[in-house]
């Protein structure tokens, strides 16, 4: 049986200045107030992350979806949205 080297907790990427939601409320509101910067659909963050929103009843808004973590993270930089990732994806964007 295969079994992970290690496991990566998923983190919320926020424009500067945007408080970080402490629950699952605060996601939801923080989803109604800006879009959602999404990896690809394919990719197994995207779907771990849809996963755990869909657990909590989080819908996000948005439609933009990239496979690059550089791309995803300019534009939250640039305050397009926010995005969700592990602290490698964003090590590496």
């Amino acid at each position: 049986a295969m079994e992970p080297l290690f496991v990566e907790p998923v983190v919320l990427v926020l424009p500067k200045g945007t408080a970080p939601p402490r629950d699952w409320e605060e996601i939801q509101a923080l989803a109604n107030k800006l879009d959602f910067i999404r990896y690809g659909h394919r990719r197994r963050i995207s779907q771990i992350i849809r996963h755990q929103f869909d657990r909590f009843g989080v819908e996000t808004r948005g439609n933009l979806e990239f496979d690059s973590s550089v791309a995803l993270f300019d534009l939250v930089r640039a305050g397009q949205g926010w995005a969700a990732g592990t602290p490698l994806c964003i090590l590496c964007g």
